[in-house]
C-alpha cells in the first residue's frame, strides 16, 4: 500500500510542476499583452489634478481619466497611496460619466487595503464592469479625455504624500466591446499631495517698523514730449501665478496699438510682476499717438487669442470702433487690464491662426497623450500646449482648454 502511494506521488510531482510552469507562462504572456508594444498603444490613463494642497482632516478628490478611441466596457486596476492619506468610503466613489439622454450602467467592485502593498504605501483594487452595456452604436466612445472614476481621500497627517496607479500589477487591464484587452502605454501621472496642519505653531516674528516715505512723482527720464511710454498690467486665464509658472514667467507678446488711421505693431516680452498675480508689458509710442484720446491696445499671448482693450480697468469684451485710452507725451502712461484676462488655446499644429476650435482640440489631445514635460528643472522655455505654465502638458491643460473651446476668434479692429 505504501509502495502505491509512493508511485502515485512520483507521478503527480512532474504533473504539478508542468501545470505550474504552464500557469506562469500564461500569466507572463497575459501581462505582456496588457502592456502592449509602444507602437500599439490604445489607451492613456491620467490622474487629475497634478497636485493638491489640503488641510489635515479635510478631504479631496482624485479623478481617474482615460483617453482612447475604443468603446470601453470594463477596467481593473490597483491604485496606491501614502500612509498620511486614506480612502474615505466606497460610498463616496463615483464611477463613469454619461452623455445626454443615455444612462451609463456599471458595477463597481472595490477591495480595500490589499495584503500585497507597495512598500509602506497602502493599495486598493477597483473593478468597473460593463461601463456601457449597450450595442456599439449606443455605447459611449471614449474619444476624449473622460473620467471613469472619482475617489475621495482624507488627509490624515501633515506632510507630503501621493496617489498613483500600480501599472505593473497583473490586475491592470482595460477591455473594449470585443472583450479584448486595450493596451496601455504611457506612464501615469502621480498626484502629489501636500497635507498642511493649520494649527501648527510658527515662530512669531516681530515686525520691523520702517519710515513711510511719500512718493514724489518725477518725469520719466529720457522721454521727449512728443513721445510716450506705455505700461500695461494684464492676466492670462488659467495661469496660477501663486505656484510660480516658470514656463510662462516671460512670455512673448504681440502688441497692436490703434488710434484712428494710425497703428503700430510690436513684439514685446512681458514679465510676471513680483508678489502679484498679473503680468506687465511696457513699450514706447511715437508722435502719432501723443495727445490722442481714442487709442485702443490689442494684446495677444504666445498661445492666446488677441483681445482688444479700449478702457482703463476694462472687465468685459470691448467692441466699440475707437478706444478711449489717452496717451500723454513725455511720461509713462499706465493702464490696468487685469480684470479681463487673455483666453488660451490657439495652438493648432504649433501655429497661431487666430481662433480656438476643433483643430486646436485635436492637437491638444495629441499633446496631452504624449505627456510632455521639461525634465530639466532649470528650463524656462515654453512648451507648446502648456496653458498653465507648469512646464507639463497633461490633463490640467486639457481641462483648461475645454473651457476655451467655444469657437472664439481674435478681435480685430
Amino acid at each position: 500500500m505504501n509502495d502505491n502511494k509512493k508511485v502515485t506521488t512520483l507521478i503527480l510531482i512532474p504533473v504539478l510542476l508542468g501545470i505550474l510552469a504552464l500557469t506562469l507562462t500564461l500569466v507572463r504572456q497575459r501581462q505582456e499583452t496588457r502592456r502592449g508594444a509602444a507602437d500599439e498603444i490604445d489607451l492613456t490613463m491620467i490622474l487629475n489634478p497634478q497636485s493638491v494642497e489640503v488641510e489635515k482632516d479635510k478631504t479631496f478628490d482624485v479623478d481617474f481619466a482615460v483617453n482612447t478611441s475604443k468603446y470601453l466596457t470594463s477596467s481593473s486596476f490597483i491604485f496606491c497611496y501614502t500612509p498620511n492619506i486614506s480612502v474615505t468610503s466606497e460610498d463616496d466613489m463615483v464611477g463613469w460619466t454619461h452623455q445626454a439622454g443615455v444612462s451609463s450602467k456599471y458595477t463597481l467592485s472595490y477591495k480595500a487595503d490589499l495584503t500585497e502593498n507597495d512598500g509602506d504605501n497602502k493599495c486598493s483594487q477597483v473593478v468597473l464592469l460593463y461601463m456601457s452595456a449597450y450595442d456599439k452604436e449606443k455605447m459611449i466612445p471614449i474619444d476624449t479625455l473622460t473620467n471613469i472614476l472619482k475617489i475621495k481621500f482624507r488627509a490624515n497627517e501633515a506632510g507630503e504624500g501621493s496617489v498613483y496607479l500600480l501599472t505593473d500589477s497583473g490586475d491592470f487591464a482595460f477591455t473594449d466591446q470585443t472583450k479584448e484587452l486595450v493596451n496601455f502605454g504611457k506612464d501615469v501621472d502621480e498626484v502629489l499631495v501636500d497635507v498642511v496642519d493649520p494649527n501648527a505653531t510658527t515662530p512669531i516674528e516681530t515686525p520691523v517698523e520702517t519710515p513711510i516715505e511719500t512718493p514724489v512723482e518725477t518725469p520719466a527720464p529720457g522721454i521727449p514730449d512728443d513721445e510716450a511710454r506705455v505700461s500695461v498690467n494684464f492676466t492670462f486665464v488659467g495661469i496660477n501665478t501663486g505656484s510660480a509658472p516658470r514656463c510662462m514667467a516671460s512670455p512673448e507678446m504681440d502688441v497692436l496699438v490703434v488710434s484712428g488711421d494710425a497703428k503700430v505693431e510690436k513684439q514685446v516680452t512681458a514679465h510676471l510682476v513680483k508678489d502679484t498675480d498679473y503680468y506687465n508689458v511696457a513699450f514706447d509710442l511715437g508722435s502719432d499717438f501723443v495727445g490722442k484720446d481714442n487709442v485702443s491696445i490689442f494684446l495677444k499671448g504666445p498661445q492666446h487669442l488677441r483681445m482688444k482693450y479700449g478702457v482703463d480697468g476694462q472687465d468685459s469684451v470691448y467692441n466699440e470702433l475707437h478706444g478711449t485710452l489717452s496717451i500723454e507725451g513725455g511720461k509713462e502712461n499706465s493702464f490696468d487690464f487685469t480684470k479681463f484676462p487673455l483666453l488660451g488655446g490657439d495652438i493648432a499644429e504649433s501655429k497661431k491662426d487666430g481662433s480656438i476650435n476643433g483643430l486646436d482640440f485635436s492637437f491638444m489631445k495629441k499633446r496631452a497623450n504624449e505627456v510632455l514635460s521639461h525634465k530639466n528643472k532649470e528650463s524656462t522655455e515654453m512648451i507648446w500646449g502648456d496653458l498653465n505654465g507648469d512646464c507639463v502638458v497633461n490633463a490640467a491643460d486639457v481641462a483648461l482648454f475645454l473651457k476655451s473651446l467655444v469657437e472664439k476668434q481674435d478681435q480685430t479692429y
